[in-house]
């Protein structure tokens, strides 16, 4: 475990477990109440140059390394499906940009409770969509983590335009186990960011007409098959939903889709984002190299050069 890691567990433990999981409370309060105000930190300006653009009124950002981008990615930031794309997701897709040289192209979706996971599905496909024509319809990927995670992977399971590649961080794949709520709350002490009542928060805010159940919003409900593209899957050992997460990855392999994954044992939900983490470098790093790995392999199969 890194220092800061160490750091934060043993601080974040010690709030929780002595004021009646403050932590955990207070970021579902902030999650049924999100601010809406959208600031691009320093660090992320520093690391690559941002465009921003509008599809169907609303925002999202593009992050453009410096020198010529050899690829589109188009991340939907997680948050619970209220939350606007926070600082360190921000930081961490420019420094993805620079690092993969890439378009990374973010996606503000509409979020609940104004609108609900169907609406973001679909406006997060328009975007793609979009890139992947405007890209030549090749050599562009998709990137969620969180319950963006499980929108990217809904996504890149029903559109006859596959992406190069998939990058999932941390899926939200125990949606189901939220109405029981018992297995969860087996591991809901070791995630010191999400609470097991986190789902519900969720369900009244963002899902709409859906249940835990959708393939549209519950990756676990999804049937892979090896048009599936290749996926690249980062999670935490310490997140609620790690042995859900690792569960899918099993579905994955033996429905014969690539998948390339690494779990980061001492790290929260998201954690391999976080940008005070000295991890987030190594999940730049992977990042990185499994883009250049499918777009060499896209390269072989098609004969560009």
């Amino acid at each position: 475990m890194s220092g800061r890691a160490r750091a934060f567990d043993v601080a974040v433990r010690f709030v929780n477990d002595h004021a009646h999981d403050l932590v955990k409370r207070t970021l579902e309060a902030y999650a049924a109440n999100p601010g809406t105000d959208l600031r691009l930190p320093r660090a992320a300006k520093k690391a690559a140059t941002v465009e921003e653009g509008t599809l169907r009124d609303v925002p999202f950002l593009a992050f453009m390394p410096k020198g010529k981008a050899r690829t589109t990615i188009v991340y939907a930031p997680g948050g619970g499906g209220t939350l606007e794309p926070l600082s360190f997701q921000l930081t961490f897709a420019a420094r993805l940009s620079a690092a993969a040289q890439a378009r990374v192209v973010v996606g503000r979706y509409p979020k609940g409770p104004q609108a609900n996971a169907i609406d973001a599905i679909n406006w997060v496909e328009r975007l793609y969509i979009d890139a992947y024509v405007k890209q030549g319809k090749e050599d562009t990927f998709l990137m969620g983590d969180g319950i963006g995670a499980n929108l990217c992977l809904a996504i890149s399971a029903q559109t006859d335009a596959k992406p190069t590649g998939l990058i999932c961080v941390s899926p939200d794949t125990g949606l189901a186990e939220g109405d029981q709520r018992a297995s969860l709350e087996a591991c809901a002490h070791d995630d010191q960011l999400v609470a097991s009542t986190f789902p519900l928060t969720m369900r009244e805010a963002f899902f709409g007409p859906l249940s835990f159940a959708s393939a549209l919003v519950n990756p676990r409900s999804i049937t892979f098959d090896h048009h599936f593209p290749p996926t690249l899957m980062l999670y935490g050992g310490k997140e609620m939903y790690r042995a859900q997460d690792k569960a899918l990855i099993e579905t994955m392999h033996a429905s014969d889709v690539h998948v390339e994954s690494h779990r980061y044992d001492d790290l929260p939900h998201c954690g391999a984002l976080m940008t005070a983490f000295p991890e987030h470098r190594d999940a730049i790093a992977r990042m990185a190299t499994f883009v250049e790995s499918r777009l060499d392999a896209e390269g072989d199969a098609t004969g560009r050069r």
